[in-house]
């Protein structure tokens, strides 16, 4: 997720609105959970201060350190002595409708949530016998289709112990896996159907989890919406936002509080501008995501892409988001490496605190991390790194 991470664990990453995590949390309570307990570790404070001790949710929040991170089973080990009877684990960065979560309340011994992909290269890959698991592979290097490992469980307090007692993997990680494969092999684990499981692992991914998010929300104005203004579908438009005149809206959108549209600006379905952003005049957006007090303020075109905090466009800044081959866009890492985001559209990732000039071209696939300049005129490809000037 770098540079989007950069200041912020991924499970605070917004999408259609509140971080990631709170989607999980919301949608666990609405299942009947109300007992809550964080492990955290990168920018533990965030996480902190936006949950406190759950009485906004009326549920109750507590929190553990994991310390270093030593993968998966070593953050699990870490709840020992917090955690009494059955429980449910899932990953932060995972999203799961209500009805799914809830079958892991409702049943009972220990459970495992599967998806069926077409690929299995990114995930773990189960070995299904009747329902329970038979076997895990974690990550095969070749193309197969099956049952994966959607990042939810049901445990107890057997899976601590084994936790606290596993041997590093050869990534040198303790990996919570290895436990329940030891599990399996004395105890029937069931593979729970989770088909509404969304991994959340790659930028790409947050435009498709907003895009599932906003499906169904409903029009909302408590902002100021000027009588020119045209919003057609579901709009929200929180309080202290302001639409100026001549703007179109097409929802699904989210206009966040203290954000200001236009005048003269097109904001098409499943965007959403953060808190503070500034949108100005005509400038046209498209199934973008822009996260608080980014600014577009003339004559740009962003599509399909990220914009981190305090990103600021100079007037006449274009994101390209199709390749004319009609190829899937890759995207250049951090470390050098191409990936393939699976999307013909895709624009570009934006790290906090990232500025263009005027009238510069950012190119698909385009990662600008956290500070990096773009002086007026220029075209960007590929990766530039944190504080870099394209000169």
């Amino acid at each position: 997720m770098r540079p989007l991470t950069a200041h912020r664990p991924k499970v605070m990453l917004p999408v259609a609105g509140k971080p990631l995590l709170e989607h999980l949390v919301d949608r666990a309570i609405e299942a009947g959970f109300d007992d809550f307990l964080f492990v955290t570790h990168y920018e533990a404070e965030a996480v902190r201060k936006h949950f406190g001790n759950g009485r906004k949710w009326k549920a109750k929040f507590d929190y553990v350190d994991q310390g270093a991170a030593g993968g998966t089973g070593h953050a699990v080990a870490r709840v020992k002595g917090k955690v009494k009877g059955p429980f449910m684990l899932v990953y932060g960065d995972a999203l799961f409708d209500t009805k799914d979560l809830g079958k892991f309340r409702d049943g009972s011994g220990l459970a495992i949530a599967g998806k069926r992909v077409e690929d299995a290269r990114p995930y773990g890959l189960l070995s299904v016998r009747k329902g329970d698991l038979a076997g895990l592979e974690e990550k095969p290097d070749e193309p197969k289709a099956g049952w994966v490992n959607a990042g939810a469980y049901r445990l107890d307090a057997s899976i601590l112990e084994r936790c606290a007692k596993l041997s590093a993997s050869p990534r040198g990680e303790f990996e919570l896996t290895d436990a329940i494969a030891e599990a399996a092999a004395f105890q029937r684990v069931r593979v729970v159907p989770t088909p509404t499981w969304r991994d959340v692992g790659r930028p790409w991914d947050l435009l498709e989890a907003q895009a599932d998010l906003l499906k169904g929300i409903k029009s909302r104005v408590e902002g100021r919406v000027d009588a020119s203004a045209v919003l057609e579908g579901p709009v929200v438009v929180e309080k202290g936002a302001h639409v100026r005149h001549g703007t179109v809206i097409e929802g699904p959108c989210v206009i966040q509080a203290g954000a200001r549209v236009g005048p003269h600006a097109y904001l098409r379905p499943t965007t959403v501008v953060g808190r503070d952003c500034h949108v100005g005049a005509s400038v046209e957006i498209k199934n973008s995501l822009l996260m608080e007090r980014a600014h577009v303020p003339h004559l740009s075109y962003v599509g399909d892409s990220i914009l981190g905090q305090r990103v600021n466009l100079g007037a006449g800044t274009q994101i390209a988001n199709l390749k004319h081959s009609d190829r899937n866009v890759r995207v250049q890492l951090e470390d050098g490496e191409w990936v393939d985001t699976g999307r013909r559209k895709f624009g570009a990732i934006l790290g906090d605190d990232v500025k263009t000039g005027i009238n510069a071209t950012l190119n698909v696939g385009c990662v600008l991390a956290q500070g990096a300049r773009v002086l007026p005129g220029r075209i960007v490809n590929g990766y530039v790194p944190a504080g870099a000037w394209v000169a």
